[in-house]
């Protein structure tokens, strides 16, 4: 059997720490952060085998990628998944019934719990220190370890009120209750094959969250089980034991007794198999967890003894700890009571190198540098030399014994004869530097034109895609014609003079990929704020690459306002990260979304306190007036007043309660963002006059059927859309995840269009220039990508 302790990711401001245990036929995985879906297919590390998902805290940062992974679990046809985490656990759970639904995949909770844990792990209402082997297995026996902080003070992020001030929702300020398990199947139904939902208990009301446990920890320590004892045969026919089951119940440690009388014990012809490795996960957030963690008595099976008789045990610890914790002489004496032969895995955000973990959209974004190092800037990244981290720290268990995790990092467990670290993973990719120097031959040796508008026209009118399209593409540029090129950007752009900032945080629609993150955007008025559009997985480790560490904690303070489309998961799941990582001082974060993320929000509060202010984009739309639509009308007006934007919600064709917006500010320029949808008349008429149109393109043209059918765009529908529009620019986004880079692009775009790429930032003043790009981004990126277009279609074959 070969089994591996594999890290997937660290602590790199784009990742989140988290760690897979891979057996032949099985992976356990713990802890799932935002993100870790996009990762795992970076590392091709897939997701099949793995039904196990054990996690550490209640914090984003721990389970934000956990909706993904489990909706990408029921892609791939899994049949069921245990999660396992602290109390609360199932309150998490059915607080997504608005936005998961995970077809065939049975999802089961256990959670751990000081007051309400039996040993099966099991909640009820029986009072127990602790859960007992919780999870056993034939290959693994995991058992959790739940420590609380010394001091029961909640953190000074916690002690600030977070809640939106209409909230519905106020259930967690009522007494903790232990849930039935009539109430545990109603908040786990959404979640449940489609036969199994418990229908009849949806009325059944369901008790608050726990109070005081916010702060609690699992750690998880686990046991490989040990090979089956090995038979002496020669001892079996001195003992005159005959051939057969008789044999194997001995093996599997039965005493049997033979026809003459003699009992036989296991003992007496097999031989036990040494004591595998044991994997410690630590998650010791403050030096306030010690005295809890290093007092546990779990511990003691895997640590040294002074006993020179007994072999020393196989630990390998992984540790998700603080500098200050390492540093701390508690935790170091507690670590180096392992042995000196135990490994000790160190991840912090301090310590690990913070170099990106996403290295394909890396290259992707070498690449468009030699267009425009300034739209497309390359990420921001830090080195680290993992000794010199290692040798400052204070105590030599860590100093002799440790190494500093980093994505895929992996330790062979079994067998025990080749155990230890693994050698890193050669990378066989050009470097950056080589592919930007081919790059720059590639551009040098095919010199482009800046203009094709008139290529534009001809080819459309020659070569329509249906009849109805070909005159209306034919009016559309008649009435918006090209002429000298200053008076044109004049026209065409007339704000383009202003210092107002676009960036693309995530241009790729339904599952994050290799080159594109899910939707998210952000529109950022220097000196004032920002407004986000769409909030997908992954929008802060994106942001956290494009400005630094530093830069994006000022640019998410400094967020005024988040739109969501609709419910739809690639549209918001990077919300409550945007939310829990705000400073203490903040104001309450305005969110304009569909009515059912205010529920969400609400529940969600309740396990990690966030601060939010909420209005209804279905309200905004027509759909109905809000109960405190005065409230919801005096936040517009506040955001009006910071921003000198107005927001215009109009509902669009796609979901029941999707939206698309429209932007305008006082001076006069709009940016519309259309969310997902079909073309719409009403989004037309709101983003008349457009300065930029951001519209979704999830399909090339040769799939409008498809588009019809799922509520989306193709590429010349959007830049149909922004000719009604008479926008001044239009940026096509949301691709379809089958178009690996780039979507197809041909002379039909009009001098008016760009592509969005992940990353990619620009100013107003920087609009006329974006179109002209497009013919030197198919020229870099049109052979590679009809090779990726073939692998990405063989593959849905």
């Amino acid at each position: 059997m070969h089994t591996l302790l594999k890290i997937i990711g660290t602590a790199t401001g784009d990742s989140s720490p988290s760690v897979m245990l891979v057996f032949d036929k099985k992976k356990y995985l713990f802890n799932c952060g935002e993100g870790f879906q996009r990762l795992a297919t970076e590392q091709t590390a897939k997701l099949a085998k793995v039904d196990s998902i054990f996690l550490t805290r209640l914090r984003w940062r721990n389970l934000g990628g956990l909706p993904g992974v489990l909706l990408s679990l029921a892609g791939i046809g899994a049949t069921s998944v245990t999660v396992h985490g602290p109390a609360n656990l199932h309150h998490f759970f059915h607080g997504t019934n608005n936005f998961m639904n995970t077809g065939l995949l049975g999802v089961n909770v256990r959670e751990y719990d000081f007051k309400h844990a039996g040993e099966d792990g099991q909640t009820n209402s029986t009072s127990s220190t602790k859960p007992v082997d919780v999870y056993n297995d034939r290959f693994v026996k995991i058992t959790p370890v739940l420590i609380q902080p010394l001091r029961q003070d909640e953190e000074p992020e916690l002690k600030r009120a977070r809640t939106d001030t209409g909230s519905e929702v106020r259930s967690h300020d009522q007494t903790y209750t232990p849930l039935t398990e009539e109430q545990k199947k109603v908040m786990l139904a959404h979640l449940a094959p489609a036969k199994s939902r418990y229908n009849d208990l949806i009325h059944q009301q369901i008790p608050a969250p726990k109070k005081g446990v916010q702060n609690d920890v699992v750690c998880y320590m686990c046991e490989l089980q040990p090979a089956p004892p090995k038979f002496d045969a020669k001892k079996a026919v001195e003992l005159c034991i005959p051939k057969g089951s008789i044999r194997a119940d001995l093996v599997k440690g039965k005493t049997i007794t033979l026809k003459d009388g003699t009992a036989i014990t296991p003992d007496m012809v097999t031989t036990k198999s040494p004591k595998g490795y044991t994997v410690l996960i630590i998650d010791c957030p403050s030096a306030d967890y010690i005295p809890a963690l290093t007092a546990a008595p779990e511990w003691k099976v895997s640590q040294a003894t002074d006993d020179s008789s007994n072999p020393q045990p196989l630990v390998v610890v992984v540790h998700k700890s603080p500098i200050s914790v390492l540093n701390d002489e508690r935790y170091a004496t507690w670590a180096a009571s392992f042995g000196k032969t135990a490994d000790h895995v160190l991840i912090n955000e301090d310590l690990c190198d913070q170099s990106t973990v996403y290295k394909s959209q890396e290259r992707l974004q070498a690449k468009l540098n030699i267009i425009d190092e300034k739209i497309f800037a390359m990420p921001d990244f830090s080195t680290r030399d993992p000794a010199a981290a290692i040798s400052a720290l204070d105590f030599e268990v860590f100093r002799t014994q440790g190494r500093v995790g980093s994505p895929q990092m992996e330790y062979r467990l079994e067998p025990a004869k080749k155990a230890g670290f693994l050698p890193p993973a050669i990378d066989l990719h050009n470097s950056l530097f080589t592919i930007m120097c081919e790059a720059k031959e590639i551009l040098a040796e095919n010199p482009t034109t800046d203009g094709q508008s008139d290529e534009a026209k001809e080819i459309l009118a020659e070569n329509p895609t249906t009849d109805e399209q070909s005159d209306e593409a034919k009016e559309i540029l008649a009435e918006n014609p090209t002429t000298d090129e200053q008076s044109e950007t004049k026209h065409q752009f007339p704000h383009a003079d202003k210092d107002v900032e676009v960036l693309f945080l995530g241009t790729g629609s339904a599952i994050p990929s290799k080159y594109r993150n899910v939707s998210s955007t952000a529109l950022r008025i220097p000196d004032i704020g920002s407004i986000m559009l769409d909030s997908g997985e992954g929008t802060y480790g994106q942001l956290r690459r494009m400005l630094g560490r530093e830069g994006v904690q000022k640019f998410v303070d400094d967020i005024k306002c988040v739109y969501i489309s609709h419910m739809h998961a690639d549209h918001h799941l990077g919300l409550i990260q945007l939310l829990a990582n705000r400073s203490a001082s903040c104001p309450p974060l305005l969110v304009v979304a569909p009515n059912k993320m205010r529920i969400w929000l609400n529940l969600y509060s309740a396990l990690e306190p966030i601060s939010f202010e909420f209005v209804s984009a279905n309200a905004m739309s027509g759909g109905y007036k809000a109960n405190n639509h005065l409230h919801q009308k005096a936040l517009l007006a506040s955001l009006r007043k910071q921003m000198g934007i107005t927001l215009d919600c109009v509902g669009v064709i796609h979901t029941k309660d999707a939206t698309g917006v429209a932007l305008s500010h006082e001076s006069g320029w709009k940016v519309v963002y259309s969310g997902d949808t079909r073309p719409c008349g009403k989004l037309a008429a709101a983003g008349a006059g457009a300065t930029i149109l951001i519209h979704e393109a999830t399909f090339e043209e040769e799939m409008l059927a498809e588009a019809k059918a799922k509520n989306h765009s193709t590429t010349m529908e959007a830049v149909l859309e922004g000719g009604k529009m008479n926008a001044g620019l239009i940026v096509l986004n949301h691709f379809s995840q089958r178009y690996p880079q780039v979507p197809k692009i041909d002379a039909r775009f009009t001098d008016r269009t760009a592509i969005a790429f992940d990353l990619m930032r620009f100013e107003f003043k920087d609009m006329p220039r974006l179109p002209k790009m497009l013919s030197r981004i198919q020229l870099l990126f049109s052979e590679e990508e009809a090779r990726l277009h073939e692998i990405t279609e063989a593959r849905e074959c």
